[in-house]
């Protein structure tokens, strides 16, 4: 019995081995892959760009860079290449903020220089996100659960030749870039589709990072003046980008940037505001007739000067501040080693022996334009602005595009001590004012203070009629200045005053008063960093200039180890979705046929089974069986009719 049984049970362990066959391939296909391919809750990658990267070329603390070089040109883009520049993109999942369904990511593309894949010193953010992905269908969500955005390309959403894409903008995720795909190429074995965004025609709105370069130089623009001021120097973006996509997973083996971001810049930059102050530092010597000689011989001391000018605010209105300048003269002290004392020029109470103020040698008031800088006069009208350009375009080769200009006239400095002729108090010492007083300006060509180019002027002239002084009379002044300013802005760099006031003695040495003073070495540096700065202004305000621009790709490494990652994942996609299953449902389908067989040998049904006619080497077993069979049935009735006649003859007998 057990060995008729054999075959069946046989028979059965193929069928069931191979529907167990069958449910494997239904779980690699239907559980195993899907969870495979489902989008990871915890990594961190660095992807890295190499190229080149161009930035404003601009120090807020010097006022030096590029854009020096290119003021007068024309050209407003004072960029320099940062050397070995380069980008990391980080991207992050956290799987604290993560759930079964959402990764959470957190991406940063920033931007280096001295050094590529990582090593370089951070210039700067261009781009920080967060979002959520679905980890099964690769749709990105702002919130869990929120709407689905296709992000990229994915397994799910491939490249197709000719079909535009819509992703959100990488540097500013409220913009949307639209790709299209073309360019079929074979990169190492891998297919892939040249997809491009070009949005080098739309001015994309950008904010750049805290603490970046970028937000150093738009903060600087923005606080020149009141007139400027916080959102006043917008920054946008052009865009275009070249990526090579896997045909088959979507996935970026390269990725190429060129991004341009500029920079309005206010229209007004050069405002004098209710905090305008303006300070300058003199060093030299002063003399004068010295009482206690007999022979009134001069007496002169080392000494330094302080001129300033201050708002008084309530004097002044919308269009105009009204500045008080003024100029302090001090005596240099020393200590017993002969080293300066410095000098407090908050002092200036003559009683205190702890001051060295000597005396206010200038002292006038004045309107000036906030924007034009120039002085209002008594007409009304407006004129003699401080040293700065009058043409239309600033010109550093143009030497007549100057207040003053070549052989033109200039405000004197000493202009309200210069009183009318004979008008003179002697109980008061008071005379009545001249008012200003046009000095002659000769320029003597290009010179160089502190290896920078400045333009020479020249005032130069004796007997300037009249400056009242008690109990002398109308004084003379002979007045000597060299300035040299900045050919750009007009700034001063350098300035040296050499001013005797005379008057004619019967005897003795006619100066009164002997001034010969000039900038401090600190103050000539202050005005350079300050004419750069104000070439900014000038020159800049009102036109959009390159703040940063950015043309980059994976590095070389990149690219390989992305070519190399695709191509693997392809080959597990394609082993976990036809190789796997193909072999496991092989398995199942000669398991089951295999079973199949065996019942049907057996004399067994199965329904709905897909088998073959048996083969001829199986028919003489048949046979067999089916004679045996018959023989067994002729026996039957063999017996059958012998014993119906042995039944008749015993029946014969008895009767």
């Amino acid at each position: 019995m057990s060995n008729m049984n054999l075959p069946e049970w046989t028979a059965q362990a193929f069928v069931a081995t191979g529907a167990v066959f069958l449910l494997i391939s239904a779980y690699v296909m239907g559980v195993y892959v899907p969870n495979a391919m489902k989008f990871s809750d915890d990594f961190e990658v660095n992807i890295y760009f190499d190229g080149t990267i161009d930035t404003f070329d601009f120090d807020a603390e010097t006022g030096t860079g590029t854009f020096v070089d290119n003021v007068g040109t024309g050209s407003y883009d004072p960029t320099a290449t940062q050397n070995e520049g380069g980008a990391t993109l980080n991207v992050v999942a956290d799987p604290s903020k993560s759930t079964d369904e959402y990764t959470h990511l957190a991406q940063n593309f920033s931007l280096t220089f001295d050094g590529i894949d990582g090593n370089g010193v951070w210039l700067g953010t261009i781009s920080e996100s967060e979002s959520y992905l679905h980890r099964s269908d690769y749709t990105s969500h702002s919130t869990i659960g929120g709407e689905a955005t296709e992000g990229t390309w994915t397994p799910n959403n491939p490249p197709e030749e000719g079909k535009e894409f819509k992703f959100g903008n990488p540097v500013n995720s409220n913009h949307t870039d639209t790709f299209t795909c073309g360019d079929s190429q074979t990169i190492d074995g891998l297919e892939v589709l040249i997809c491009m965004a070009d949005e080098t025609d739309t001015q994309i709105p950008f904010t750049p990072s805290e603490g970046s370069d970028l937000h150093t130089l738009q903060a600087t623009f923005e606080g020149f003046s009141d007139a400027a001021g916080p959102g006043s120097a917008p920054m946008w973006f052009e865009y275009k980008s070249v990526q090579t996509v896997g045909k088959e997973l979507g996935s970026n083996v390269n990725r190429l940037f060129e991004v341009t971001i500029y920079m309005t810049v206010p229209s007004t930059l050069v405002y004098l505001n209710d905090n305008f102050t303006t300070v300058t530092y003199y060093e030299g010597e002063v003399g004068g007739i010295d009482t206690a000689d007999p022979f009134f011989g001069a007496d002169y001391y080392n000494a330094t000067g302080k001129k300033a000018g201050y708002v008084n605010p309530d004097a002044s209105n919308a269009d105009y501040i009204n500045v008080t300048g003024f100029l302090n003269i001090f005596a240099i002290q020393y200590d017993e080693n002969g080293t300066a004392i410095p000098t407090d020029y908050d002092n200036v109470d003559s009683e205190d022996p702890n001051s060295t103020f000597q005396e206010e040698l200038v002292n006038a008031t004045y309107d000036v334009n906030r924007i034009s800088l120039q002085y209002l006069q008594a007409d009304g009208s407006d004129s003699f602005t401080f040293f700065s350009p009058t043409c239309p375009t600033i010109s550093i080769v143009d030497s007549t595009c100057w207040v003053p200009a070549e052989n033109q006239s200039w405000p004197n400095p000493f202009s309200s001590l210069k009183t009318v002729p004979g008008t003179g108090d002697p109980f008061t010492g008071q005379g009545e004012p001249a008012g200003i007083y046009m000095q002659n300006y000769t320029f003597m060509g290009i010179e160089l203070v502190n290896n920078v180019t400045t333009y020479h002027f020249q005032a130069n002239e004796t007997g300037i009629c009249c400056f009242y002084r008690q109990y002398l009379g109308d004084m003379h002044m002979n007045y000597y200045e060299d300035v040299w300013v900045d050919p750009i802005t007009g700034t001063v760099i350098n300035q040296r005053y050499d001013v005797q006031l005379t008057y004619d003695l019967p005897f003795g040495p006619d100066i009164i008063r002997d001034i010969d003073a000039r900038f401090t070495e600190e103050q000539i540096n202050n005005s350079i960093s300050s004419a750069k700065t104000q070439a900014l202004a000038q020159y800049y305000q009102g036109h959009d200039v390159v703040a940063l621009r950015l043309v980059g790709q994976y590095t070389e490494s990149e690219q390989a180890g992305q070519i190399e990652t695709a191509k693997e994942n392809e080959a597990a996609k394609k082993l976990g979705t036809v190789t796997l299953p193909a072999i496991l449902i092989g398995l199942a389908m000669v398991s089951l046929m295999a079973g199949f067989y065996v019942y049907y040998q057996t004399g067994g049904a199965i329904s709905g089974g897909d088998m073959d006619e048996p083969s001829s080497e199986a028919e003489p077993s048949s046979s067999v069986e089916e004679e045996s069979t018959e023989d067994e049935a002729a026996e039957d009735s063999s017996d059958g009719e012998s014993d119906a006649e042995e039944e008749t003859d015993s029946k014969d007998e008895e009767d």
